[in-house]
Order: structure tokens, then sequence, then C-alpha cells
């Protein structure tokens, strides 16, 4: 009977030992996970013109048109940024922002439809102080903001057929 009891408790303390068994496998195979961030510059830029259309001079005056475009700005979800725009190439200091260089057109551009808010670069490259830049927040979309233009009063009414102006669009982050 002590031999018994003996032969028992070696085969529990043997299974206890030695634990469970591992399975057996037929193969083993691996393979890599791709793990990636993509790290943006912060935001993306892009404009089209602003066109004043046609405008019928006569006995010494015109209309003054109204035109339009944009300033698309794509900036990651809560950045701050600002946009200017500069005098243009052909910038007076009496008169501001022109088209065309000898016979030349006065204009303005404006943030609001009511334009009431010159837009340009204050506080910022300092080029055109009589405006302010927009300034605005990423949502990390593309946000479009329209550039709104005006003739002023006051050009001269021998005119080229055609008129232009280039306008620096900077954007700050």
């Amino acid at each position: 009977m002590k031999n018994r009891r003996l032969l028992v408790v070696a085969l529990y303390a043997g299974l206890i030992f030695a634990g469970p068994s591992e399975p057996t496998n037929a193969g083993t195979l691996t393979t890599t996970m791709p793990v990636t961030l993509s790290a943006v510059s912060g935001c993306t830029l892009s404009a089209t013109g602003v066109n004043f259309g046609s405008i019928a001079i006569s006995n010494g005056t015109y209309n003054l048109n109204s035109g339009t475009g944009t300033v698309t700005v794509n900036c990651a979800n809560g950045l701050p940024y600002a946009v200017t725009l500069d005098d243009g190439d052909h910038f007076t200091y009496a008169g501001g922002r022109h088209l065309g260089n000898v016979n030349v057109m006065p204009y303005e551009l404006y943030k609001d439809a009511a334009l009431t808010q010159v837009w340009g670069d204050s506080g910022h490259a300092g080029l055109y102080l009589p405006g302010t830049p927009l300034t605005a927040t990423g949502t990390g979309s593309p946000t479009v903001h329209t550039v709104y233009g005006k003739l002023l009063p006051g050009g001269q009414t021998n005119l080229p057929p055609t008129l232009t102006d280039n306008i620096v669009v900077t954007l700050f982050f």
C-alpha cells in the first residue's frame, strides 16, 4: 500500500512539473505589417484671378465694374493662417493698385462683398499697407475665400485693349 501511494505521488509530481504539452506545428509563417505616418507641411495654396470684364468709355466716363476671384487654402485642422495680397506690379503711392502701366485703371481688392475691408498685407510683408490680411483657421479641407474687386474712379479714358496686373498671394502659417 505504501508503494502505491509513492507511485501516485510520483505520477502527480511528474504531471505538475512537466506542464501542459505544446501543440505540434505543421509549419510557421511570418509576414510584415507596414506602419506609416504622413507628415504634411501644414498648408497648400492656390488662386484664380479677378476679371472685371469689359467697360465702355463714353464721354470720359465708364462703369465701375466689379469682379471676383478666389484664394483656396488647405491647412491642417486647427492651424491658424493669414493670407496677404501685395500691391501688384503697377502700384503707385498716390493711387494704389492699377491695371495697366502707362494708361491705367485704378482698382481695389476686398475681403468682403460689401467692399469695406481692403485686402492687403499690413502687419506682415508691409508691401500694401492700406489693407489687412485675411485670417482664418485650417479645417483639414480646402477652404475657398472670395476676392472681391472693384474698379475705382480716376482711370484714364485712353486705354489699351487689355489691362493687367499681377498680385502676389502669400500664405503665413
